[in-house]
């Protein structure tokens, strides 16, 4: 529950207070309906009322009525206000500050406009609750352990600004339309997996000629554009942990991405024609390979991206190396499939099963155990660790190189 900043409203048959003119309040707020700052004219913004895919679309939206002051100093949060960068300026000057700062305050139902570029902004642990955080401009703002739910960032511009450890929840974002420059998310898969678009099938119908299946593909490829932006920014500007996290989201999201415009045609005759939707038979066939091609390469990826974290580790990776190979040195050991004699197992010693799993997975000495007359089961087992030998040596080798040569 926030703090209000509306005035104490008068009680039925009370007297209006006077001013100094004589004047009645309510007649002089009828007259002068800027008397007092705070009180806004109440509007309703065209993105809540006609942006039916963004998270703070709502067609019972009360209104913004309130002009925020920006001095938090007797408040806990404000509610159902305009934020203005003219009045933080004004706000700034007045009390002759260098910096503004919040921490632990909440914005609730709140439109930030302006250009928030000449003020050193930060805000520590505090809550945006359905909030319009486009429409401005942010450079050089710091956001600490802040909690943004059902917040819209279209057409919103950040340059030079820090996430660090937000929570994000249903974030109403646009690949073209929210824009980062030099700045840094520390957690960027929850901020791109928090991307919001409107799934719900009586509006889509009502607003557009959508379906809740076409929005998911749009927003999946959304997602892409912004982990995109975000791995670039990382890139630059965020340390390797971050950096590594951003590369993670990017190439996973771009599978996830693939995958759902090939169901889309799949499922396309189920849902109102589109230009996507118009596929022929052949064509579905070709979408149902895609999904079980992407299918396969997101396994693939998650688990190679598992072993070495996604670049960022030597060590995670140098050890899955050791316990494979400990792992086929036991099953020569126990299936004897070193041995001289394939029927005495006895014959075979650890010496022997280890040498051999380390020749096999790191194929320097696969052709040396694997002849034409070996037979057929361990012609298999030492054909599955060649496998898993040449997938860890493709994941181990380039991450040593990339981390000792790569210039970021």
């Amino acid at each position: 529950m926030t703090s209000s900043n509306l005035p104490p409203k008068a009680k039925p048959g009370s007297q209006q207070p006077t001013s100094a003119n004589g004047n009645s309040a309510g007649k002089q707020a009828r007259t002068r309906p800027t008397a007092n700052p705070n009180i806004l004219t109440k509007y309703v913004s065209g993105k809540r009322k006609s942006s039916y895919w963004d998270p703070l679309y709502s067609e019972s939206f009360r209104g913004i009525d309130r002009a925020f002051d920006w001095d938090i100093s007797n408040v806990t949060g404000i509610s159902y206000s305009e934020c203005t960068a003219e009045r933080l300026s004004i706000f700034v000057n007045k009390k002759k500050l260098t910096r503004w700062s919040a921490k632990g305050f909440s914005f609730e139902n709140c439109d930030f406009r302006g250009n928030f570029i000449s003020v050193d902004l930060s805000f520590n642990s505090c809550q945006f609750l359905e909030c319009d955080l486009g429409s401005a401009t942010w450079k050089g703002v710091k956001f600490s352990n802040c909690k943004f739910s059902r917040v819209s960032l279209s057409l919103a511009t950040f340059e030079q600004c820090q996430f660090i450890d937000c929570i994000w929840s249903e974030i109403g974002v646009s690949g073209t339309e929210t824009k980062f420059f030099d700045s840094m998310i520390s957690n960027p898969w929850e901020f791109v997996m928090s991307a919001y678009t409107n799934m719900d099938a009586g509006v889509l119908l009502q607003k557009g000629p959508t379906s809740p299946a076409h929005q998911r593909m749009r927003l999946e490829e959304t997602k892409v554009k912004m982990a995109r932006a975000v791995l670039s920014n990382n890139e630059r500007n965020a340390d390797d942990n971050v950096y590594y996290q951003a590369v993670k989201t990017y190439l996973t999201q771009s599978l996830i991405s693939r995958r759902e415009s090939a169901k889309f045609v799949l499922r396309s005759k189920d849902h109102p024609p589109t230009k996507e939707s118009k596929a022929k038979p052949l064509k579905k066939v070709s979408s149902l390979w895609k999904v079980l091609q992407a299918s396969l390469e997101l396994s693939i990826l998650k688990i190679s991206g598992a072993v070495n974290e996604w670049g960022y580790s030597l060590a995670r990776p140098a050890l899955v190396g050791l316990m494979m190979i400990a792992l086929f040195a036991v099953i020569y050991k126990q299936a004897g499939v070193t041995c001289d004699a394939p029927d005495v197992i006895g014959a075979c010693t650890w010496k022997l099963a280890f040498m051999t799993s380390f020749d096999v997975s790191l194929l320097v000495g696969y052709t040396k155990h694997a002849a034409e007359k070996t037979l057929w089961i361990p012609q298999v087992i030492y054909g599955i660790n060649a496998i898993f030998g040449l997938w860890w040596y493709a994941i181990f080798v380039p991450t040593v190189i990339n981390r000792i040569s790569r210039v970021r």
